[in-house]
Formats: C-alpha cells, sequence, structure tokens
C-alpha cells in the first residue's frame, strides 16, 4: 500500500528532559536531533510528502516565555541547518510553513525562513512541511474569512479546502503520535481537512528516543493493514 503522506506529531521532549533530570530546552534540542535524522530517512524512502508538527498555537500561548524562546531559537536554528543538507537539492526537497509563526518569531529569522520557502518553490519531488503555531479550528476561522459573501448554500468541502492555509497538502495516509501512554489522541484540530481516512498510530516511546528502526517498523504495520476508506 503506497504512502504519500505521512504526519508525525513529536510529544515526548519535555518528558524526556524531565526523566533525566536535565533542563527542558535539552529535550527540545534532542527532539530537534531526531528530526534531522528521521527526515532524511523519509525523504530515502520516497515517502512524497511528510509534515511535522513543532508547536501549535497553544504551545506558544501557554507555555513559559523563556521556553518558547528557547525552542523558536532552535527551531529556527534547526530548520537552516536541515536546508543546508545537500539532500535539500539533490533530492528536489521543497520546505513550507504553515501557521502563524511570523506572529512569534523574529524579523531575521522571518525573512531566512521565507527565503528558504524561495529557494526550495520549484522542487516538486519531496514535500517537507512544517506546523508552527499551527491550529486546525484557526486555519478553518481563516477559510471561511477569505470566503466573504460566498453563499452557504454555495460552499462546499472543496470550495472551502481551497481557501486553507494547507490547501496544497493531499490527504493524510499516516499519522504517528510519539509519547503516548494510556490517552491515544490527537489535538490542535490537526489538518481538519486531510486526515478523516487518515490511519493512527501511537507509541509511548518519546520522540528523542524514536529512531529510524521504530519508523520503520511503523511504516510496516502501514503497509499491511487494509484500508477501506469507507467502502
Amino acid at each position: 500500500m503506497e504512502l504519500n503522506h505521512l504526519v508525525i506529531v513529536p510529544d515526548g521532549n519535555r518528558r524526556w528532559a524531565k526523566k533525566r533530570n536535565l533542563n527542558l530546552w535539552q529535550g527540545h534540542k534532542e527532539g530537534a536531533k531526531v528530526f534531522q535524522k528521521l527526515a532524511k530517512h523519509i525523504i530515502d524512502s520516497d515517502i512524497k510528502y511528510f509534515t511535522f508538527w513543532v508547536m501549535s498555537c497553544d504551545n506558544f500561548k501557554k507555555r513559559p516565555k523563556k521556553e518558547i524562546s528557547v525552542l523558536t531559537n532552535l527551531v529556527g536554528e534547526g530548520i537552516k541547518a536541515f536546508y543546508k543538507e545537500p539532500l535539500i537539492k539533490e533530492k528536489q526537497v521543497n520546505i513550507r510553513f504553515y501557521g502563524v509563526w511570523k506572529k512569534y518569531f523574529s524579523k531575521k529569522l522571518v525573512k531566512e525562513m521565507e527565503e528558504i520557502e524561495e529557494a526550495t518553490k520549484k522542487y516538486t519531488s519531496h514535500h517537507i512541511s512544517i506546523l508552527i503555531a499551527y491550529d486546525g479550528q484557526a486555519e478553518l476561522t481563516e477559510a471561511m474569512k477569505n470566503l466573504g459573501e460566498e453563499k452557504c448554500s454555495q460552499l462546499s468541502f472543496e470550495k472551502i479546502r481551497k481557501h486553507i492555509w494547507t490547501k496544497d497538502l493531499p490527504d493524510v495516509d499516516l499519522i504517528i503520535r510519539t509519547g503516548i501512554t494510556n490517552d491515544p489522541h490527537l489535538s490542535g484540530n490537526l489538518l481538519m481537512f486531510q486526515t478523516g481516512y487518515s490511519q493512527l498510530y501511537f507509541t509511548p516511546i518519546l520522540w528523542p528516543d524514536f529512531t529510524g528502526k521504530e519508523l520503520t517498523h511503523a511504516l510496516s504495520i502501514f503497509e499491511k493493514n487494509e484500508r477501506k476508506l469507507g467502502k
């Protein structure tokens, strides 16, 4: 079964750090390293679309300012380092950022990230999408505002979808969420227009401990399962 669009929700950085009596930022730093490794693995696996949820809107609103400051710097430095990897050009990887991240990042970092989007916009072999300060409800609300005076009787799912932030992303085949114990769940209304028929894979492994081997295991389960898609 072909896997065209993979989403990863990386949970557990802070718990990983607390278990080791480390500062929270060290958990996020380790998590950033895992992203770098697995993104390369995913590209080499010929998965065309990979979406990675870095932070939700709630994360920015509810977490301590110091932690947010560290996180934004880590995210920025990690993205810039990843963009410099030779495989970005070799494999023609398009990099996009979705959410209201520009509200929280410095002007310098916003400019650098916009330059990365511009430099890779013509690449179509692989697509890496980073969700930062993203929330599905905010995305839907913005779409409805953009529809303006459109009559309700004329609205359709596809028409609304054309106005969402992530309109260029295809339906999601598999969602992997790490760091789950007794409460398997999604949150923040993740990609509401693309996840109706997604398969879900939950693991208790905290994100900094999630390896290429674990990813391969999740992908093998997906390949074995039959997707009925409402049939």
